[in-house]
C-alpha cells in the first residue's frame, strides 16, 4: 500500500470514528441555578442614625417592597412633606436642631419600587460623618462594598446606593434603595 492510500484510509477511519462518537442528542439542557439571596441583616443602626432607621425590620423603617402608598401613609411616623400624587410619598425627620432628613417612597403600580433618603447635615464634616456611619452600617447589614450594596427582603432583591454631595444649599448625603425588576 502506498502512503497516500494509508493516509486516505486513516483519514476515513478517524472521520467515521469522530461521527460515531458524537451524541445524536444535540439538545441543550438548561440548569436552573439557585444562588443565595444577598443579606439584609436586622442590626441596630449607629446611635446617630437611630431616628432614621427605626424600626429596623423590613428594608427601611419597617417597610418592605409589598408596602402600598396607603400602608406607608398610615404607618410612617415622620412628618408628611408633600402630597404630589399616589406614585410618591415624601416625609421629613428632624435629626437635631440643625439637621434633618427627607424620605421619599416611590411606587410602581401598587407596590413600593424605591426609597430615597436625603440627609441634610449642618456642615461638610457632619456629611462625611453621616456617610462614614452609613457605609459602616451597610457593610454589616448587607454584603461589604464601597458605595453600592445588595440586599433582599422576603425574596425580593434590591440595591442600595450611597452618595455624598455638595450643592449651593450645602452638603447632603443620599441613600437610594431600589427594588430589582421582576
Amino acid at each position: 500500500m502506498s502512503k497516500n492510500t494509508l493516509f486516505i484510509l486513516l483519514s476515513l477511519f478517524l472521520t467515521a470514528g469522530f461521527f460515531a462518537c458524537q451524541n445524536d442528542n444535540n439538545e441543550t439542557e438548561e440548569v436552573e441555578v439557585s444562588l443565595p439571596l444577598p443579606p439584609n441583616n436586622q442590626i441596630a443602626p449607629p446611635a446617630e442614625l437611630d431616628t432614621i432607621f427605626k424600626p429596623i425590620n423590613g428594608v427601611v423603617r419597617g417597610f418592605d417592597w409589598s408596602a402600598t402608598a396607603g400602608d406607608i401613609q398610615a404607618k410612617e411616623t415622620a412628618s408628611p412633606v408633600e402630597e404630589a400624587d399616589e406614585s410618591k410619598k415624601v416625609f421629613t425627620i428632624d435629626l437635631n436642631e440643625n439637621e434633618f432628613a427627607d424620605i421619599t417612597y416611590q411606587f410602581q403600580g401598587d407596590s413600593l419600587a424605591s426609597i430615597q433618603l436625603d440627609i441634610y447635615p449642618a456642615d461638610e464634616a457632619a456629611a462625611q460623618r453621616y456617610a462614614g456611619n452609613l457605609k459602616s452600617f451597610f457593610n454589616v447589614k448587607y454584603k461589604k462594598r464601597s458605595e453600592l450594596w445588595e440586599g433582599s427582603e422576603n425574596g425580593k432583591i434590591f440595591t442600595v446606593f450611597l452618595t455624598e454631595k455638595n450643592s449651593d444649599a450645602g452638603p447632603f448625603v443620599t441613600v437610594i434603595w431600589e427594588r430589582e425588576s421582576e
